[in-house]
């Protein structure tokens, strides 16, 4: 499993990885939100750095921004796509970031810290191998 701070470690830039850029800076403001205890604030943002990681791998580059694709069908073709190997992990991280961002958009109750943490890692894990698969240059 990946931790916070291997994400950060990421310097994908807005030219060339627009879709990664966005997956870390909404994981970097998840990482800030948790720390504040606003834990329903950063249950979004986890969810927002996968949902930004999948635009990435699905649309590609013809991602314009002007395609919305249904978030449940979008996550669904960018798991199929995955690797075997990775699949899983790939269902565990989504299935995870979803269930926390619904209870925290939805549900009168607010998200706890200890079901925040049961998502960080494995949207960790995502978004690093994301950061792998495109590419992306490592801070020296």
């Amino acid at each position: 499993m990946a931790a916070p701070e291997d994400v950060i470690a990421y310097c994908p830039t807005r030219e060339k990885c627009p879709r990664l850029w966005k997956a870390r800076r909404a994981f970097e403001s998840a990482e800030m939100l948790r720390q504040k205890g606003l834990f329903d604030c950063a249950a979004n943002r986890y969810y927002y750095a996968v949902l930004h990681v999948a635009y990435h791998f699905v649309l590609g580059e013809k991602d314009t921004g002007k395609e919305r694709p249904e978030h449940l069908e979008l996550t669904s073709r960018y798991i199929r796509g995955e690797e075997d190997q990775y699949r899983q992990p790939a269902t565990e991280a989504v299935s995870r970031a979803q269930g926390v961002r619904n209870q925290a958009d939805y549900s009168p109750y607010p998200v706890t810290a200890e079901r925040l943490e049961s998502a960080v890692s494995s949207v960790a894990g995502l978004v690093v191998r994301a950061m792998q698969r495109a590419d992306v240059q490592r801070k020296a």
